[in-house]
């Protein structure tokens, strides 16, 4: 009941959205294309993504990511419950990848873009990937190890527009997201998300309330989505209808001139980017209401230093 009475008073619970959710889910399962169904639903043609060379809108990131998920069940035998590896930065492609595949059923294994050779190939032998996506900056780490499948992720996007699946989708409600840990003491280790209504209600509003996130129109992820903040800021963004703007890597530059070109309201960092942004061009970032910090100890000087340049804006993020 309280959680109920929470989404009420954050305007995010009506008779229309409750409706709108059980046809996602009568429709995909319990999965996270059943979240962006629901969001396209809601926000149609407001622009949801941008990212170093495109803009897409809720119904089209919906319609490319289902095209995705008909293309990997057809052309790649995709199956529930399949191993599948991804190795990205952050872009649009990656994105829809991560829908589709949840749309299927797989385990979304997101590998950590900083990973040596010796470490992604320890990963491969471990896990035997059913399939192995990446992008155009690892073809020659992918290439020189021991994989069964593997496609980039532009391939595949690719096929989008040109591949008319046969086989129908079934439901599916198993998907597991598996976020795999730096590696600094040995091998990188599984820590395994699965969807849950129950597990995620609670910080979700958590974070909706305290950081007023309703309040905001746009935010910038500068955080990577293989790490647990990135990709669940991604998922709270998409149901709150917010613009999200990415970057394949985070050069201090461009994200001060990203956050001043979009009006940027909400970022995501660590305290060393906020720091870094506040050195390069402290006039682009006057627009943000709110910075969102975490995955390091935030320090009382760079505190200090934002709420003296920025104002009350910057929330520290633990857990």
């Amino acid at each position: 009941i309280r959680l109920f009475i929470a989404l009420s008073k954050s305007g995010l619970l009506s008779l229309s959205s409750i409706s709108q959710l059980l046809k996602a889910i009568l429709k995909h399962g319990i999965n996270l294309m059943t979240l962006l169904e629901f969001a396209s639903n809601k926000y149609g043609e407001k622009v949801v993504l941008v990212d170093d060379s495109d803009e897409l809108t809720y119904s089209e990131l919906l319609k490319d990511s289902m095209q995705l998920a008909r293309v990997l069940n057809d052309q790649y035998d995709v199956k529930p419950k399949q191993k599948i590896g991804i190795l990205c930065r952050n872009h649009a492609s990656l994105v829809k990848a991560i829908f589709a595949l949840s749309r299927l059923g797989v385990n979304i294994y997101l590998i950590n873009a900083e990973i040596g050779k010796v470490q992604l190939q320890q990963l491969v032998d471990k896990h035997q990937f059913d399939l192995f996506i990446y992008d155009d900056y690892f073809t020659s780490f992918v290439k020189e190890s021991d994989i069964k499948q593997s496609f980039s992720i532009f391939e595949l996007t690719g096929m989008l527009h040109s591949t008319t699946a046969k086989r129908p989708l079934q439901r599916t409600s198993t998907s597991n997201i598996i976020l795999l840990t730096s590696g600094t003491t040995g091998t990188p280790k599984e820590v395994i998300h699965k969807p849950s209504l129950f597990n995620y209600l609670n910080p979700f509003i958590g974070m909706v309330q305290r950081l007023k996130l309703i309040q905001y129109n746009s935010g910038y992820i500068a955080t990577p989505l293989y790490h647990g903040y990135g990709i669940a800021i991604l998922f709270l963004f998409t149901v709150l209808g917010k613009k999200v703007v990415l970057s394949e890597r985070f050069e201090v530059k461009n994200a001060c001139e990203l956050i001043q070109k979009h009006q940027v309201e909400i970022v995501t960092v660590v305290p060393l980017m906020i720091h870094k942004m506040l050195k390069e061009n402290a006039a682009d970032l006057s627009s943000l209401r709110c910075i969102a910090s975490g995955g390091a100890v935030l320090s009382p000087n760079l505190v200090e230093e934002v709420q003296g340049t920025l104002g009350d804006v910057l929330y520290n993020l633990y857990g």
